[in-house]
């Protein structure tokens, strides 16, 4: 069983005191925000204003232009090499990690106990590398 205490008055006094004079801090610091009202000094240039196409040329090519930029950078080394790069959707050629050495077309002619036999050579006992049985 958990006993709380009773909430003194005085307690309940500071701490409404303390909740209200926080929320008004932040609501004058909300309310009272606002841009300077300065002028522009005189010695500085009065641009002319920016064309909307401008500034979404600017504002969304620019992003483009450097997204682009840096896909080039990351794929251009492999092109160069003449590494095959896929298209979204396209199957890679399937890989066999320990496999025969002729490939997959040549797993059909090789008998289970030859492709043990190379286990058996590493010193695993032809059962797999972490000694399972059947």
């Amino acid at each position: 069983m958990i006993i709380t205490p009773a909430p003194s008055p005085t307690r309940s006094v500071v701490r409404a005191a303390c909740a209200a004079a926080s929320m008004t801090a932040a609501a004058s610091v909300i309310l009272l925000a606002a841009p300077a009202q300065a002028g522009v000094p005189e010695g500085w240039s009065d641009p002319a204003p920016v064309d909307t196409l401008e500034a979404i040329a600017l504002l969304v090519g620019g992003p483009l232009a450097l997204f682009l930029l840096v896909g080039l950078a990351v794929a251009l080394p492999s092109l160069v090499k003449g590494e095959r790069v896929g298209l979204p959707g396209s199957t890679p050629e399937s890989e066999w990690f320990g496999g025969p050495r002729e490939g997959l077309s040549a797993a059909d002619r090789v008998a289970a106990a030859e492709l043990e036999k190379g286990a058996a050579d590493s010193g695993t006992g032809g059962t797999g590398g972490a000694r399972g049985q059947w």
